[in-house]
């Protein structure tokens, strides 16, 4: 699989390396712009502020990209597997466009 990984800085543009896009762009051209800002901040209210959103690209299915929240976070195993479930349930019921778009990977430190 071919990923291709910047931080981003919500307020500022996130750039794939091909295609040529940003987050922004990318949730615009999809038509998810609304529910990207409501997973932003739905994020930083289940994990902190300790996350980044990238663009993935899967080499193996043509134009199969994705909006991946890469979170680090602490805590006990179970209490971050619920905070997963919290992320995944509120993509699904607040942003049902985009959820097919979004992934999330949790880095425990």
């Amino acid at each position: 699989m071919s990923t291709y990984h910047q931080p981003v800085n919500i307020d500022a543009p996130l750039f794939l390396s091909a295609p040529h896009c940003d987050v922004r762009s990318f949730a615009s051209a999809k038509g998810i712009e609304a529910e990207l800002e409501t997973m932003l901040s739905g994020t930083r209210e289940i994990f902190g502020d300790s996350f980044r959103v990238v663009l993935e690209e899967d080499a193996g299915i043509e134009n199969d990209v994705h909006l991946v929240f890469e979170v680090k976070t602490s805590g006990e195993v179970d209490d971050v597997l619920l905070r997963e479930d919290r992320w995944h349930d509120r993509c699904v019921t607040l942003a049902p466009k985009a959820a097919p778009l979004l992934r999330l990977f949790v880095d425990i430190q």
